[in-house]
């Protein structure tokens, strides 16, 4: 029998529990939705720590969130999940720009010096 492809999940939430005993109760939840549900993705991002929930559509999640708090009696929280900025100051750098415009008659100009270094 040939497998079924299944989609990926395009829309990820940040999931928290609401009371911090519940971590265990929660996740544990959560695994057996996955279990019933497999185009639900659950897991860790490595750079933030933040556990993160991804289903097919902002509903589908919310849904999920639902089915937690109706048959384990877990409440959680959604969030938008953290993005890992890498980017980094390497070297010195300064830039210098001018401006100058004369809208009807009276001339205004304008300079501005701008340096960065690590």
């Amino acid at each position: 029998m040939p497998s079924i492809k299944l989609p990926a999940p395009v829309m990820a939430f940040s999931i928290e529990p609401q009371a911090k005993g519940d971590e265990d109760k929660v996740f544990t939840a959560l695994r057996r939705l996955q279990e019933e549900d497999p185009t639900i993705d659950l897991h860790r991002d490595a750079q933030t720590g933040q556990q993160i929930v991804a289903g097919l559509s902002q509903v589908h999640v919310e849904v999920i969130v639902e089915r937690l708090h109706a048959r384990f009696g877990a409440e959680v929280t959604l969030k938008p999940p953290r993005v890992p900025y890498q980017e980094t100051i390497r070297g010195s750098a300064k830039a210098h720009g001018r401006h100058k415009s004369r809208p009807a008659g009276a001339a205004s100009s304008a300079t501005a010096t701008s340096r960065s270094s690590r």
